[in-house]
């Protein structure tokens, strides 16, 4: 006995597109297609499954809106120059002129939104500023070891070569090696003892020539 045809979905709503009537019509499978609306006013077809499921949620028109022109407008150190192609979110791909001379190409979605705003030396310039004679006092102050570190202290390791633990720090782009120690709390003492003396000076005259990138 052939599967009574489900009405129940004829009035409702399903994202954009509101269902009409059932049709005479069918897709490949031989599934009956129930005739919508679009919000747009288009009329679109979808089985049962592809509106529950939202696989189909209007007509296609979301993709046929008219896309903004951005030519000549500035976003941070851009200036839209001109459209190009879409990719695959069908977002049009815009070539733009950086302030530092350079082209780019982004995503009219990145601009609009903010999230690219120069061609990469925006993102350059901030970090320079973080650095002060190659020393970045944020770092120092938070000291965190590296993903690769096995000591679970910035500057210490253990030397497999010699069998003992070892000390170094880094200041202005010099490395100072602390020595090689038999026990591990030796080689945290001595890179804490260099710390005190090397960065406590520089932190305590950076925290009063910049009171208000010290608090940041």
């Amino acid at each position: 006995m052939p599967k009574k045809p489900d009405l129940s979905m004829i009035g409702q709503k399903y994202n954009m597109l509101t269902v009409l009537e059932l049709s005479d019509k069918r897709n490949s499978y031989g599934r009956r297609l129930y005739k919508c609306r679009c919000d747009c006013g288009n009329i679109k077809y979808a089985t049962r499954a592809n509106l529950l499921r939202g696989e189909i949620k209007n007509c296609g028109c979301v993709y046929r809106r008219p896309k903004k022109d951005l030519t000549g407008m500035r976003f941070g150190r851009l200036i839209a120059i001109e459209p190009t192609k879409s990719d695959k979110t069908r977002l049009t791909i815009w070539r733009c002129k950086c302030d530092c001379g350079k082209e780019t190409f982004v995503r009219s979605h990145d601009l609009l939104s903010g999230n690219t705003q120069s061609c990469g030396c925006l993102q350059k310039d901030k970090v320079k500023e973080l650095y002060i004679n190659g020393t970045a006092p944020s770092k120092l102050k938070s000291q965190k070891p590296r993903s690769t570190n096995t000591s679970g202290v910035t500057g210490v390791w253990y030397d497999e070569n010699r069998g003992k633990w070892a000390a170094e720090i880094m200041f202005q782009k010099r490395k100072y090696f602390l020595g090689r120690f038999d026990e591990k709390i030796n080689a945290v003492i001595a890179r804490e003892e260099a710390e005190r003396h090397i960065y406590g000076p520089f932190l305590e005259w950076y925290k009063e020539a910049h009171p208000e990138q010290w608090k940041s």
